[in-house]
């Protein structure tokens, strides 16, 4: 018998459900695992029992990768639960679903989008679409989901996954404090999926807050050289048409940056340390 979460496809390949695999597998962890090497441990745990349970057969290298990002976003998920409610008062982190399920400005009230998505049918019209991912989580005010926070272990992985839908239409500009994103691996296409997150986001954001009430973009992980150089880029509405004449004035547009902040947290101690950035805010 398998643990219910590997299954063997017609083809013969072996795949994972990703959050039934944490859901059985994160318990028997260590307590002093890192934050950012849970999915690492899980990833070694799954493999092994696929090879013992499918005669040294293991998912297929597709599936083990995206169950690792799923893993990262789970595991971050629960510590940042503990970790908000016990440091902070007045904030929280919210999971973003996929972009089928919820746009990110859906986030927002009808009144304070209104500006933006009357802008995004109009170029729609003419042709144009503006697309992205979602980040991974939003931070917000915590008032926002006050009655909607679980308090019991029992399903708290999945009460907490499910917190957005109490979140859609409910937001004033001056509740959302920054967006947020998880790295899971150094690969070139995520550090740019990321960036582009950051340049959507926050081009809508210039049509939805105002100046008191800046968005953020943050991100979360391991950044080597590449990364770094990468997250450092401007945004892009703040690249203006470069004139000699006014070349040092046009220059300080470009520091205003795509993302904020970009931080490797490895510890519950660094984590609760995280919180601080914004308490300002």
């Amino acid at each position: 018998m398998t643990e219910n979460f590997l299954f063997l496809n017609t083809d013969g390949n072996i795949s994972v459900k990703a959050d039934m695999a944490f859901i059985k597998l994160y318990p028997l962890l260590p307590k002093e695992t890192l934050i950012n090497e849970i999915h690492e441990k899980i990833y070694d745990l799954v493999v092994a029992k696929s090879k013992e349970e499918f005669n040294g057969l293991q998912p297929t290298p597709g599936s083990l990768n995206n169950c690792k990002g799923r893993w990262n976003e789970m595991s971050f998920l629960l510590t940042a639960h503990n970790s908000i409610i016990k440091n902070t008062n007045d904030i929280y982190l919210v999971k973003m679903p996929n972009e089928s399920s919820l746009k990110f400005w859906q986030i927002y009230t009808h009144e304070s989008r209104a500006v933006y998505e009357k802008l995004v049918s109009k170029l729609k019209n003419q042709g144009f679409f503006i697309r992205c991912s979602n980040p991974d989580f939003v931070l917000i005010k915590r008032r926002v989901v006050e009655n909607f926070i679980p308090n019991e272990e029992e399903d708290l992985l999945s009460n907490l996954k499910d917190l957005y839908k109490n979140v859609k239409n409910k937001c004033e500009p001056s509740d959302v404090i920054s967006f947020i994103s998880l790295k899971t691996s150094n690969r070139p296409d995520r550090r740019y999926q990321i960036l582009y997150e950051a340049n959507i986001t926050k081009y809508a954001s210039q049509y939805i807050h105002n100046a008191e009430h800046r968005l953020r973009f943050d991100v979360i992980g391991r950044s080597n050289e590449s990364d770094a150089q990468v997250f450092k880029a401007p945004l892009l509405s703040s690249i203006p048409i470069f004139r000699i004449e006014n070349l040092e004035e046009e220059l300080e547009l470009l520091k205003s940056l795509a993302i904020d902040s970009d931080t490797n947290i490895s510890t519950k101690i660094e984590l609760d340390k995280y919180w601080e950035i914004f308490s300002s805010i």
